[in-house]
């Protein structure tokens, strides 16, 4: 799992990424990453959110009681705990896979680490920073 944390210029200001195990499906890991990067928001102080996900089901999920019962449910609980508890405004948004390089690498970098510990970046590096600039070059055409 990855997740980017921008400003509202766009401009990556924290990074993290992690694996897990045993995951029961994607929706699983894409809701990982939405807890972790919201922690993360959280610990910066930050209170007006747009969270983007290339999962409509994750969007759903935030947006409605229909996964209560789902396998991921109580994942899905555990974050919308956690978006009442700390933001004055959070808005789910689905956005295309194309628009989302960045999560994807960052989850790429988490598959391949051997420690199951997150990892956490202030900004990210050259080579993420690139698809931070092609998302947001994606998501204005």
């Amino acid at each position: 799992w990855g997740y980017v944390i921008r400003d509202e210029s766009g401009d990556a200001i924290q990074s993290g990424s992690g694996r897990v195990p045993f995951a029961s499906n994607p929706l699983h890991m894409e809701l990982i990453a939405c807890v972790d990067g919201v922690k993360a928001t959280t610990a910066l102080g930050i209170s007006n959110v747009i969270l983007e996900t290339d999962a409509q089901q994750a969007v759903w999920a935030i947006q409605g009681d229909d996964f209560r019962l789902a396998v991921v449910g109580g994942l899905v609980h555990d974050l919308k705990d956690l978006i009442a508890e700390s933001f004055t405004t959070l808005s789910a948004n689905y956005v295309p896979r194309d628009c989302n390089k960045v999560a994807h690498e960052l989850a790429s970098l988490g598959s391949r680490s051997h420690d199951l510990a997150p990892s956490m970046l202030a900004g990210v590096s050259e080579c993420i920073s690139f698809l931070v600039s092609s998302d947001l070059a994606d998501m204005v055409e």
